[in-house]
């Protein structure tokens, strides 16, 4: 299973070229699966349901790199496995400054992505 973290425009893009998939997929006789079909209709529920709860996160911005770079280090010493969404929400940085940290220490060779 793959989290994704869409806008109701993102997600109503994908409907809209899922259903044109599939009218042309009609159009020129090809099986439509399925499970394709029960894909886009999980889709529309999800573009359609309310959010239960927003939640806003500040980011610091007043942070350096090697802050940043120490405190992500800390982080995953911890957590074994992380997200890029987990590291933001829980030491509220950018996410910029979080994917230039985890590359730097990738070329370092401390982490493994």
């Amino acid at each position: 299973m793959v989290n994704l973290r869409l806008t109701k425009m993102e997600l109503e893009e994908i409907i809209v070229w899922g259903r044109h998939y599939q009218d042309k997929a009609e159009e020129v006789g090809m099986p439509y699966d399925e499970d394709e079909k029960k894909l886009l209709q999980k889709l529309r529920k999800a573009r359609d349901k309310k959010p239960q709860k927003i939640e806003t996160i500040v980011i610091r911005q007043d942070i350096t790199f090697e802050q940043a770079k120490e405190e992500i280090s800390e982080f995953l010493k911890k957590h074994k496995e992380a997200d890029l969404e987990k590291i933001q929400d829980e030491l509220r940085l950018d996410m910029e400054l979080i994917v230039d940290v985890l590359k730097s220490m990738q070329e370092e060779r401390k982490i493994k992505l």
